[in-house]
């Protein structure tokens, strides 16, 4: 991905680990998301440019990759449809992380089988119900109603491109922490109270 250009929807958590480790592979970091930040934030924060959400489809014409990174909401599902892509590169890949709802999912079908873009990684999907996941019955691992896993500019994976070695004691460690903070009649770490604005 070096001396691209990556597209990042949203700018919350994830958002912002993924502007921090592209930034350090040379890749130019643009951001759209619903409240904007100054531009002095977006240079220390290594974005190279924050579009508002109505400049989506600006930001997209310049995007080799585009990675939604926004929680399923009224405002966000559907968020990519046929538009969407149409104001993408034919040579771009979306990484999609957030949910499987945030893509249409026969506008994704249909661009990724007609080549309107060049390819998908797709690590969620319309169709998650948790005992698909675990078997090899084809009937119950249809993630979708459309046959994605029969394209070959498709990268699928099981809702498990999270996964590292470091991650479960990470996890461990941070609750383990937390107890701590508890016993110690500290205020626990990262309550989510409200929605991210970002």
């Amino acid at each position: 991905m070096s001396d691209s250009t990556i597209g990042v929807v949203g700018l919350g958590h994830i958002g912002r680990q993924i502007v921090k480790i592209a930034g350090t592979h040379s890749v130019r970091c643009l951001v759209t998301m619903r409240t904007p930040i100054s531009d002095q934030d977006a240079a220390e924060r290594g974005i190279d440019r924050v579009y508002p959400v109505d400049g989506l489809h600006e930001m997209l014409s310049e995007c080799d990759f585009v990675v939604p990174a926004i929680p399923a909401s009224d405002e966000t599902i559907g968020m990519f449809a046929k538009a969407e892509y149409e104001s993408t590169k034919d040579s771009a890949f979306i990484i999609n992380i957030a949910r499987g709802e945030v893509l249409d999912e026969d506008s994704t079908y249909m661009a990724l089988k007609n080549k309107v873009i060049a390819g998908a990684a797709l690590d969620v999907w319309w169709a998650e119900d948790g005992l698909g996941l675990a078997t090899d019955d084809p009937e119950r691992r249809k993630w979708s109603e459309k046959p994605f896993w029969e394209l070959d500019n498709v990268f699928m994976s099981p809702h498990r491109s999270g996964v590292t070695i470091s991650m479960l004691s990470g996890k461990m460690k941070f609750i383990g922490s937390q107890i701590d903070r508890i016993s110690q009649g500290e205020p626990l770490l990262n309550i989510v109270s409200t929605l991210s604005k970002d």
